[in-house]
């Protein structure tokens, strides 16, 4: 087989997150998670586009199409942009923004593998525009440092 324009032919390695994670891999020089099981074959991998005020689309690099040209899953919210939007595992996590015009606090966890979304506790305070990583620390770590 030959490798297409613009991509590498380096095979997946893993390795892992730490004791709630998937395996992570490494595909055209970059380094996504593989939302499968120690020991199963990696799961595809894609780029989910927040359309504001609309939903999610979905870009598979691999294939460098998007999934129906069209919205994968339409926003919980009713005219809601300025949130911030983060992977962990099979969930994008969508944080705070703006909902017809007014800031909010909203916490949502949508479910790549069926577009649905849940609603999580608020934040205490209302924010746009914030941002939001994930950082693999073991639970005891994040426990046993101090509150202000």
């Amino acid at each position: 087989t030959t490798t297409p324009p613009n991509r590498s032919p380096a095979a997946p390695t893993r390795r892992a997150n730490g004791p709630d994670s998937g395996p992570s891999r490494q595909k055209n020089g970059v380094r996504g998670s593989g939302f499968s099981d120690e020991g199963a074959a990696p799961q595809p991998e894609f780029i989910y586009v927040a359309l504001y005020g609309r939903g999610l689309v979905r870009y598979d690099p691999e294939s460098d199409s998007y999934a129906g040209n069209g919205l994968v899953s339409p926003l919980p919210l009713r005219e809601w942009h300025g949130f911030s939007m983060v992977s962990c595992g099979p969930f994008l996590y969508l944080i705070g923004g703006i909902t017809r015009g007014k800031w909010t606090g909203a916490v949502f966890r949508c479910d790549t593998r069926d577009g649905r979304f849940e609603s999580l506790p608020a934040m205490p305070t209302a924010r746009r525009r914030c941002a939001a990583v994930v950082a693999s620390l073991p639970r005891e770590t994040v426990e046993r440092q101090p509150r202000k």
